[in-house]
């Protein structure tokens, strides 16, 4: 990870943030649907305004790459991911009956991604211990999370890192980690 920075989201990095994303879902065996997604176009309202976090990491080495439309140059980020307290993002209006930490004590990790080029090089196993890290800091005592479960790659890489599955519906797994 030395040729890496971890660094807090800033509003600059809106465009490199999404273009992560895209990539690394393109790439997935996901249905990848961008609306679905487009929450990340608004991380300081979605993320910090909530009590969370979203943070970006930046390839030391590769300086900045020219790649938005205006060819201005911008940061080489090539992973991303957050965490929201749960009582924000919730999708169901009742706690979910599997969550064994009550809801104002947990965090949802959400966009965890990390560009397809470089996955598998132990940046994104970086950057979610950092993200249970700083959510425990934060006073949240149990994480989850949500992934496709046609994503194997990322059920397994949840797994490794503690994750365990409490719960499956509708495609979808859902993965706790008590953060203590």
């Amino acid at each position: 990870m030395d040729d890496f920075v971890i660094r807090r989201f800033e509003a600059s990095d809106t465009d490199a943030v999404w273009r992560v994303h895209d990539r690394a879902l393109r790439a997935s065996a996901m249905d990848y649907d961008p609306a679905y997604d487009r929450y990340l176009r608004h991380v300081e309202r979605e993320f910090f305004e909530t009590g969370g976090r979203f943070t970006v990491v930046e390839a030391a080495d590769r300086g900045t790459v020219a790649t938005t439309r205006d060819h201005a140059a911008e940061p080489a980020i090539v992973a991303i991911g957050g965490f929201q307290p749960l009582a924000y993002v919730r999708e169901e209006s009742d706690p979910p009956s599997w969550l064994p930490a009550a809801v104002d004590e947990t965090c949802r990790i959400r966009s965890v991604a990390v560009a397809p080029d470089l996955q598998g090089e132990g940046i994104g196993t970086e950057l979610l211990d950092r993200l249970a890290t700083w959510a425990a800091e934060r006073g949240f005592g149990y994480a989850v999370l949500k992934t496709d479960t046609s994503m194997a790659q990322a059920c397994r890489f949840y797994e490794r890192r503690g994750y365990e599955s409490v719960a499956e519906r509708e495609g979808e797994r859902w993965y706790g980690k008590r953060l203590d």
